[in-house]
């Protein structure tokens, strides 16, 4: 298969370079530090009629061109200006060259910086609209749009690739990496692995014009895959992207650590098993391995992950320290069933602090039916301070649940729901479940909401210090 690459000459470009070897790959850029080789030319993406030569020779487009973001703060104008007059028609002028051939496969380059905007607790999801803080996010989020329209008005295969922070050689012997990036790294080998597998794996669509304009509403759809650190489930979900394209990656690091989890042949069978194989011959291999690779937090990561207490009981049973672990990582990729079963198999480790602590985590993450379970169990947990996790979303499902549940009404930052969030419903139910804000509240909510431009919030408290109806 012929494979161009734009901006291959990136670090990114390199990485994707190596997953492709046994295809014909035609690496194209602007940049050369030294001579050109026969297997580069010079393409500048946003020439629409050289987009189209280069297009029109190839089977597959991996667009990886972005502006130049290495020491350049991405909220300056003068780096708005470069990306808008780069960014934006590369992607345009591959796409609409692409849209010319039947089955012209582009795989794009977005990034996990067009959802970054999302609070930390938020797990983003496949289906989450972008939300980015930062211009090169938005011109993610643009880029995104394009190959979405690309896909079903014009029939064109598109495969979106949010890729995380790719590690350097450096970065993997603890150079480099900062803390409050560290759980967006991806391992240069799982930016291979994912690039290679969309290659070889496009999505179906049903040809351009009218006909894949109503797709919109049926199976179809672009693949879309999360491009992460193994241990980076509670912040992007993996599990769509597995569920779907049966790709997940096989590196991480260490949650607050500065080197990469590095694994020998026996764990690699384990985590093969565990999944992607057969339910039967995975739990006898976790039977006959050692403690010592049974105790590796990956190996519950990955058995929790899978959702499948057959797989999961018999490691929890023999190593009951990660009992709390797969609960977390069960919950976190939407198998609450299994969590659950958790639960009861080692009762004995849901303490009352535990399930403190487990409570908060999934008050935090929606997960209403573990929290009815959990204070079913230990009813005084019902008493504390709740509501002060779950009101910093707009989903006002959880809160109205602890309230009836008998929370502390008062655990509720008034200043939060109003000040930092503008979030109006979410203040009416707090009202409604007994909340009586004093006018330090009130006064400190309406500064804030000034502050942050939320004028429904402003009038909202406004109308109630003058007496006014809030129901």
């Amino acid at each position: 298969m012929k494979i161009l690459i734009t901006g291959a000459m990136g670090m990114v470009g390199e990485m994707v370079s190596q997953g492709l070897k046994g295809h014909e790959v035609i690496k194209a850029d602007v940049n050369r530090v030294d001579e050109w080789h026969n297997d580069e030319v010079f393409l500048d993406v946003t020439d629409a009629g050289s987009v189209r030569d280069a297009v029109d020779e190839c089977d597959v487009v991996i667009h990886l061109v972005v502006h130049n973001v290495i020491g350049r703060p991405n909220e300056d104008l003068s780096y708005a200006k470069g990306a808008v007059e780069t960014d934006i028609p590369g992607i345009t002028n591959v796409l609409l060259a692409a849209a010319r051939h039947p089955k012209k496969h582009v795989i794009y380059a977005s990034s996990v910086s067009g959802f970054d905007g999302y609070p930390t607790s938020h797990i983003r999801r496949v289906q989450d609209p972008p939300l980015a803080d930062s211009i090169y996010g938005l011109t993610k989020v643009f880029g995104e749009a394009a190959c979405l329209n690309a896909f079903y008005t014009r029939g064109v295969p598109v495969s979106i690739m949010r890729l995380g922070r790719p590690a350097r050689k450096v970065d993997l012997h603890g150079n480099g990496l900062f803390g409050k990036s560290l759980p967006f790294f991806v391992h240069p080998m799982d930016v291979e692995r994912s690039f290679a597998w969309a290659v070889d794996h496009p999505p179906e669509t049903a040809g351009s014009g009218r006909k894949t304009r109503a797709l919109i509403e049926t199976s179809f759809s672009p693949n879309i895959y999360h491009v992460v650190g193994d241990n980076i489930g509670l912040q992007f979900d993996l599990g769509e992207t597995w569920k779907r394209h049966h790709w997940r990656p096989l590196f991480g690091y260490h949650e607050g650590r500065e080197h990469l989890q590095v694994f020998d042949d026996e764990h690699w069978d384990l985590f093969d098993l565990i999944d992607w194989g057969d339910e039967i011959e995975a739990v006898r291999k976790i039977s006959s391995s050692s403690d010592e690779v049974l105790k590796h937090p990956q190996v519950i990561q990955r058995a929790a992950r899978r959702g499948n207490p057959n797989i999961i009981n018999p490691i929890v049973a023999r190593c009951p320290d990660w009992s709390r672990s797969a609960i977390i990582w069960a919950a976190a990729s939407d198998h609450d069933t299994a969590a659950l079963d958790l639960y009861s198999f080692s009762p004995q480790h849901l303490t009352e602090d535990i399930a403190a602590e487990m409570l908060r985590w999934h008050i935090q993450h929606h997960n209403i039916d573990m929290v009815k379970f959990i204070l079913a169990r230990h009813p005084a947990l019902s008493t504390g301070r709740l509501l002060a996790k779950s009101t910093n979303t707009r989903d006002i499902k959880m809160p109205r649940f602890l309230c009836e549940e008998g929370a502390s009404i008062e655990s509720a930052s008034w200043r939060d729901v109003l000040g930092r969030d503008g979030d109006v419903e979410m203040a009416k139910m707090l009202l409604e479940f007994g909340k009586t804000p004093s006018p330090k509240e009130d006064e400190a909510a309406l500064n804030f909401a000034r502050l942050r431009g939320h004028t429904e919030a402003e009038e909202f408290i406004l109308h109630r210090q003058k007496g006014g109806d809030t129901t």
